[in-house]
Formats: C-alpha cells, structure tokens, sequence
C-alpha cells in the first residue's frame, strides 16, 4: 500500500512539474490517526460474535500473517510502541490516538524548505486554510438554502508566511469528546479526562504532551480549568 501511494503520488507530482503547475499546487498530506491497539473480538459489545466469525472465516497463526485469510492485530502493547513518546493509541484522546503526522508543499510560503513544525494545529485549520488560498469564500451559515456549519478553524497562512509565531492565540481553547473520554486544550495546556481504569483527569503542558504517561499528575489544575468555565465553553454546542 506505501509503495502505490508513494509511485501514485510521484506521478501527480511529476505531471504537476512537467506541466509547470507545481507552484501554484498546494500539496497536502495527512496520515491518518493510529496506531490500533484495539482487539476486536475482546470488546464487551459485539465481542464474541465478533469472535465467532473471526474464527469462521480467517486463520490467525504467527505463519499465516499478511496473507489475504488473516486478520490480526499487535495488540495495545505494541500500539503503544508504535505511537511512542506519545501515550496510548487510537480511540483515545491522548497525544498518541490524536496526533498525526503531515506535510505540506507550497512555494509561496516563507517557511524554510525542510522545516518541522511542531505548533499546535487541528484538521478545522485545512478548511479555511484552502478556501483561502483558492479565494473563494465560505457561504458562511447558508449554502443552496441548506444551514451550513461555519468553520471553527484558524489560517496557517500567517504562521507559514513568518508573520505571526504561531497559528492559534494562547487564549484559543480546543476540546475533543469520544466515547467518554474528554480534553481540553488552552494555549500551552492540556487537560485529560479519562474513565478508569486510564483515569483520572489530569493535565500536562505541550513540552510533555507526547510523553504524557512520565508527567506527573496535576488533578487540582484540571480542576481549575473546570471551575474557570473552559469545559463548558468547549461543549455548550
């Protein structure tokens, strides 16, 4: 699957080169969100039919791995492994279920080629972003008389073009919710919520977000934040 995508996308590249549109292409590339840890079949809910067809269909010995009748996974274990620093894995909002590695290849911004970005960034900020750079504008909450959400996000353009030192203001509060699990993100500060046996809240700055698991928790500052209202203000709609 790598090599396809990476020969695919080489082809669109080149063709983009050789028709000399490189330049005026924004390029953007996304993983997507991992790694999985989850075993289907050990779930409390549909678990055990999970299971039963597993067992019908696809033949999961070590030897048997990668072949078109096998369906395992490497477990939690491992998917903690493969996310690391960060802590947990997909279907989790910590670092290692959220985070995501991508790249962007556009000429006109002034960052330096090469460069690695670690500022703090959402996929709300890629729609405003492109609708920027291809000036068209949103229709805001009406479109072909349909309600359309507006975005949320914020531009990456004055970030990318070295006029300002970062793409949301350190009053600019972020929030997740999947599956019980909440966080909260002000400015440099992220505030877990987790059920047990993962619990309990706690709240770690972004120089130690990805090692969250060696940070020492801080219940009182999670506190905190839900006294000041930041919680609510994430979740009121």
């Amino acid at each position: 699957m790598v090599s396809t995508m990476d020969a695919n996308i080489g082809r669109v590249v080149d063709h983009l080169d050789k028709t000399r549109e490189l330049d005026n292409t924004f390029i953007l590339f996304m993983s997507d969100n991992g790694a999985v840890g989850a075993l289907l079949e050990a779930l409390p809910v549909m678990g055990p039919q999970m299971a039963q067809v597993m067992c019908g269909i696809y033949y999961n010995s070590f030897e048997n791995i990668g072949r078109s009748n096998n369906f395992t996974y490497y477990g939690p274990q491992w998917a903690q492994a493969a996310t690391a620093p960060s802590r947990m894995y997909k279907a989790r909002i910590t670092d290692g279920g959220i985070r995501c590695p991508a790249f962007i290849l556009y000429p006109s911004f002034e960052k330096q080629n090469g460069s690695i970005v670690s500022d703090f960034s959402t996929v709300m900020d890629i729609l405003p972003t492109l609708l920027e750079r291809a000036q068209t504008r949103h229709p805001e909450r009406i479109f072909r008389g349909r309600s359309v959400l507006e975005p949320k996000g914020q531009l990456w353009s004055p970030f990318l073009h070295n006029t300002s030192k970062q793409i949301h203001r350190d009053d600019h509060v972020t929030g997740w919710d999947l599956v019980r699990q909440q966080a909260i993100r002000k400015g440099s500060w992220k505030a877990v919520f987790l059920p047990a046996p993962n619990g309990p809240e706690h709240l770690v700055h972004s120089t130690s977000i990805r090692a969250l698991r060696g940070t020492i928790i801080m219940v009182y500052e999670a506190t905190r934040l839900r006294a000041e209202g930041v919680f609510g203000q994430v979740y009121k709609t």
